[in-house]
């Protein structure tokens, strides 16, 4: 699991969303550095939160007329870095989550789209995509309109070295513990009909042992970190609002891998922490990236 670049704070910060101007350029940043990761590692499947699309519109009209213009997409960004790379990645499933559009001081409209999505590599099967919307969700009060902020989830079907599982990446609500722990419940209600195994991956803005997590984990959901490092911190978020900044570093470990099912969990890393790999002295996210190596249990098939 790979991180896209955040505007969301964990629990107990406060929300402070940029300007379109300083997120795009952060943005444009995001792909690069998230290709060079991948290339070391070269996961057969990527869950991103908070894959971005920034569209721009002039004169200004608040959200009277959608703003169309685009002036960042992070996914065609991402793929296209990892093609410049040799390495040939899809979009198998996505969901459009929080669209709100409003003036900025530049005196054009600015209109935010985020978006979960999951990468499959080129080699991997995939079927039965899904992308849904929690029900219960957040609402905010911005620039006195009532914005309900979507949270949802994505899966599909993948099939790794003969063996087909689900794939899950699901973002939970930021800002407020009930409400997350409600989505969390919604999840695992919707994959206790899946029979087969499951992989989920996900910013669950819950610490070890509570809301979110918790909740999985009555699930049957096991935690691939705790299991292989159950000493070790595993610490992922998150870098200042200025994301130049090297201190303080990772403080809490909301960001996870989970598994359901006969696997075995062969490793997992933290990554994002290494100021030598931040491209143009911006970390990609205000998160680290979570890496898993994980097998799933029975004989492979020699054609796949």
């Amino acid at each position: 699991m790979l991180p896209a670049p955040s505007i969301a704070r964990p629990p107990g910060r406060a929300p402070k969303p940029p300007t379109c101007r300083r997120a795009v350029r952060r943005s444009t940043i995001a792909p690069r550095s998230l290709a060079n990761e991948t290339a070391v590692r070269q996961p057969a499947l990527i869950g991103l939160q908070e894959a971005f699309t920034w569209r721009v519109q002039t004169p200004a009209d608040g959200q009277a007329t959608p703003a169309t213009q685009v002036a960042y997409d992070y996914v065609p960004e991402l793929l296209a870095a990892l093609e410049r790379r040799g390495l040939r990645y899809r979009a198998v499933a996505q969901v459009t989550l929080l669209d709100f559009e409003a003036p900025t001081l530049l005196g054009n409209d600015a209109r935010l789209t985020d978006h979960g999505v999951i990468l499959a590599r080129k080699d991997v099967k995939t079927a039965r995509p899904a992308g849904v919307v929690f029900t219960n969700l957040l609402p905010v009060t911005v620039l006195g309109q009532s914005v309900p902020v979507k949270r949802g989830y994505v899966a599909v079907d993948a099939k790794v070295k003969g063996k087909w599982f689900r794939f899950v990446s699901t973002h939970l609500e930021s800002f407020h513990p009930g409400i997350r722990t409600l989505q969390a419940g919604e999840l695992a209600a919707a994959l206790a009909s899946e029979s087969g195994p499951v992989i989920l991956v996900g910013d669950l803005n819950s610490h070890p042992g509570t809301e979110g997590e918790a909740v999985l984990a009555g699930a049957g959901f096991d935690d691939v970190w705790a299991g292989l490092h159950p000493s070790l911190p595993g610490l992922s978020c998150c870098w200042p609002e200025d994301l130049t900044a090297t201190q303080p570093g990772f403080t809490e470990r909301i960001d996870y891998v989970m598994t359901r099912g006969p696997f075995d969990a062969r490793r997992a890393e933290v990554f994002g922490a290494d100021p030598a790999r931040r491209v143009g002295g911006l970390w990609p996210s205000d998160h680290g990236g979570l890496f898993a190596e994980i097998v799933l249990r029975g004989e492979e098939d020699d054609d796949d």
